[in-house]
């Protein structure tokens, strides 16, 4: 019985889908909130565009995030713009401390309506909480530290294992959580810098079926047959895949500048640096049962009515054959954001925020996985595009111990037509937020925040590949139209002990 070549073809050709799993592990880094337990973020935590996570305090997310030229007092300065550690503007303990913690819960919706009028699949997600931690210690009038732990890219997403989609990928998580301590400095009045390093920490799990119509048969006269032409429906399970791990590390580094401009308004800027990770995990791969008998005068040479699934499990799933158990590595770069913005105060208790975001997804434009078996090794193409967020908030103080906020975001996509997958299926987004926050007694301030995100509808694929060629992403496999909205709940509390 030939069975060493037909343990090869069906795999080889599996391969680029599998490794598109790792581009998901790319973001190894990423996910945490969204994440679900392992993995932190999902499409419900991508507020920024690409896997990105905006939503690291309520007080700063009522305002829809525009916080670099004036971050709030609970310790978001970190994330928002390390200068801000400083007293003046934003901090009035210059020798005490402030701890500051929450989370977001994102509640997603969407899903997928092919072009051919076939029934459409919703997205499985479960709401994602996404925590934050931050403390501040002021170390005299010019100068405070800090460390912050936040999670700024994370990604996760489920859909139904029946969907299409599942052979690219249907139970994903991915998350990246920065340490970041951080030292801040006021060389004079209005003016600070700040920065420290990164230290980066990324966990992933990717999950994907397998399809027995696109594997080749590697039996008999024609090289290229495929189980498709001998009978076997498109979207026929034939095995599942997991990739996890955990343990990723990578180093960058986190600063900012902030100055008064005048008596009302500030300026602030900030940059934190692409990080890499190298990542290292297991393949598990899992036989599911076809069902399915082999035809008489089959390409295997066997009798008529042989049981498939055995054909294959001594074929691919056995010892022998390429889907067994093994190591998987991948390399990625989560990518460097720049912000600058303004707080202008127009009157007594009434500041207007704004901030322009680049964020550098072009870093993300392929994954290389290796795996074990070298027979499964691929790069696999991702073509992210750069991207610019625009936001624009409102904080007004209505009571001494109250303020109230509001504010629009609108950020681009990173993803390009050809790569818009249930993975990630993204597109242009706008978001409206509110908020209020309450200082309940001396020291003690908790905030809340609601943000609605609205993505506009994208033409997408369902298959991240033909199945068969492995070759560059196209927009000719598109074949429906994704939508996804969220909405994001934000609490946060903040204590100061002078």
């Amino acid at each position: 019985m030939p069975m060493a070549s037909s343990s090869h073809e069906p795999a080889r050709s599996r391969v680029t889908h599998l490794l598109r799993l790792a581009v998901f592990a790319v973001a190894a880094t990423l996910l945490l909130f969204g994440p679900r337990a392992g993995p932190a973020s999902g499409p419900a935590a991508l507020s920024a565009q690409g896997f990105g996570v905006y939503e690291q305090g309520a007080c700063a997310m009522a305002r829809a995030g525009a916080s670099v030229a004036r971050p709030c007092a609970d310790g978001s300065a970190l994330f928002f713009n390390p200068a801000a550690l400083t007293g003046t503007g934003v901090h009035d303990t210059p020798t005490g401390w402030t701890f500051g913690a929450g989370g977001t819960l994102i509640a997603v919706s969407g899903g997928f309506q092919p072009a051919d009028g076939a029934p459409r699949t919703e997205l499985d997600n479960d709401p994602i909480p996404v925590p934050h931690f931050f403390v501040r210690k002021g170390l005299g009038e010019n100068l405070a530290a800090g460390l912050g732990v936040y999670v700024p890219y994370g990604l996760s997403s489920r859909w139904p294992a029946e969907f299409d989609g599942a052979f690219s990928g249907f139970d994903n998580g991915l998350e990246s959580i920065y340490i970041q301590p951080t030292l801040a400095w006021e060389p004079r009045s209005g003016l600070s810098i700040g920065g420290g390093p990164v230290v980066v920490v990324g966990g992933v799990e990717l999950n994907q079926r397998l399809d027995l119509s696109e594997q080749r048969v590697g039996q008999g006269d024609d090289p290229d047959l495929t189980f498709g032409q001998l009978g076997i429906p498109r979207g026929t399970p034939f095995g599942e895949v997991r990739l996890e791990g955990s343990g990723a590390t990578g180093f960058g580094a986190h600063v900012g500048l902030r100055a008064h401009l005048g008596d009302r308004v500030e300026l602030g800027l900030r940059y934190l640096t692409e990080v890499g990770l190298d990542y290292e995990g297991d393949a598990r791969f899992t036989q599911v049962e076809t069902g399915r008998t082999l035809a008489p005068n089959n390409p295997f040479g066997l009798p008529g009515g042989t049981p498939l699934d055995l054909v294959l499990q001594q074929a691919v799933f056995g010892s022998d054959g390429l889907l067994v158990d093994q190591g998987v590595t991948t390399a990625a770069d989560m990518p460097a954001q720049a912000v600058a913005g303004l707080a202008v105060d127009v009157r007594p208790g009434l500041t207007v925020h704004s901030d322009l975001q680049w964020t550098g997804w072009s870093s993300f434009d392929e994954i290389e996985l290796e795996f074990e078996n070298p027979e499964l090794n691929e790069t696999i193409v991702q073509n992210y595009d750069d991207t610019w967020a625009i936001r624009v908030g409102a904080e007004a103080r209505v009571a001494p111990d109250w303020t109230v906020s509001a504010g629009y975001l609108h950020n681009t996509a990173a993803a390009p037509a050809e790569t818009v997958t249930p993975l990630l299926p993204e597109s242009d987004r706008n978001h409206i937020t509110l908020g209020a926050g309450w200082q309940f007694r001396d020291g003690v301030r908790v905030d809340a925040a609601y943000q609605r995100l609205m993505q506009n509808d994208r033409t997408g694929r369902t298959r991240s590949s033909d199945g068969l060629t492995g070759g560059p992403p196209t927009t000719d496999l598109n074949n429906g139209l994704y939508d996804f909205g969220a909405h994001l709940l934000g609490l946060s509390l903040s204590v100061e002990v002078r």
